[in-house]
């Protein structure tokens, strides 16, 4: 992220679509390779300049041990981009 050397940004999804991942640690980004299964717990939402932002902060958990026969799905949505969307408080 431009401004801040501890936080970076990566895509992450499901079946379902893709979210805009942001995590702290630089253990946390080196899990985080193309086509790499994560389990993510704890984080939390943000909104960031109106944009929402799946936060793992040094509560959450992320980890790249999940067996890809019981993820339940096969492909990501790369279509639907929940960050890309930009909200409005009303």
């Amino acid at each position: 992220v431009e401004g801040s050397p501890d936080i970076k940004e990566v895509l992450a999804g499901d079946d379902t679509g893709v979210v805009m991942l942001s995590i702290r640690s630089d253990t946390h980004a080196d899990l985080c390779k193309v086509d790499t299964l994560l389990r993510v717990q704890n984080a939390s939402v943000k909104m960031i300049k109106g944009h929402i932002r799946v936060v793992v902060d040094k509560w959450g958990v992320l980890k790249a041990d999940v067996d890809a026969s019981t993820v339940g799905f096969e492909t990501i949505d790369k279509k639907t981009n929940m960050s890309k969307t930009e909200y409005e408080l009303v």
